[in-house]
């Protein structure tokens, strides 16, 4: 099992990058296991959550302190884009979600441009929801390492000039105050 996680993270490039924004002070890779349940989009909240997330990105873009600040949010808005995010259909829940407790969405590497939520996250509120699929989309868009991606995901929103909406189960791990 071990080489099989070791071989999929050679393939897949694990934590290459890094995200150390200035106003950050300054197990660890998404779930691997796949859902074998169909799912679908579900509309309303995961719709309004992608678009304030889209906003955040943008906004974080804008009032990027450097140019290779600005080019990752602009990279994880693009992959934010360009993804499919997925919800399982009312009563249903993803494998993983439903083994893993506090998981609220993750992407498997083997189909990296799909993000799954779980049904436990899929009708939370907006501020919430945009904050998890800002973390996601970081994964997407090539940031494995949990912590790269939480980086991404809080600098995203306190350089947008807003507040983080909870705090995720790698904050305290990662030192994100």
């Amino acid at each position: 099992m071990k080489l099989i996680f070791v071989l999929l993270a050679l393939l897949t490039g694990c934590g290459k990058e890094t995200f150390r924004p200035d106003l950050l002070n300054s197990p660890d890779s998404t779930q691997l296991v796949p859902s074998i349940e169909k799912i679908v989009a579900r509309s309303g909240s995961v719709a309004a959550a992608k678009k304030r997330a889209h906003e955040l990105l943008r906004q974080a873009g804008e009032k990027a302190k450097t140019a290779d600040e600005k080019k990752i949010f602009q990279k994880v808005d693009a992959a934010l884009a360009g993804a499919k995010v997925e919800v399982p259909p009312p009563g249903r829940d993803l494998r993983t979600c439903v083994q893993e407790h506090d998981v609220l969405a993750f992407v498997n590497l083997l189909v990296p441009n799909v993000i799954q939520v779980c049904a436990r996250a899929a009708g939370a509120d907006t501020r919430h929801l945009s904050q998890v699929l800002i973390h996601e989309a970081a994964h997407v868009a090539g940031i494995h390492d949990e912590c790269d991606a939480t980086k991404v995901e809080v600098g995203t929103i306190r350089r947008a000039g807003e507040h983080i909406a909870f705090r995720n189960g790698y904050m305290n791990r990662c030192g994100i105050k």
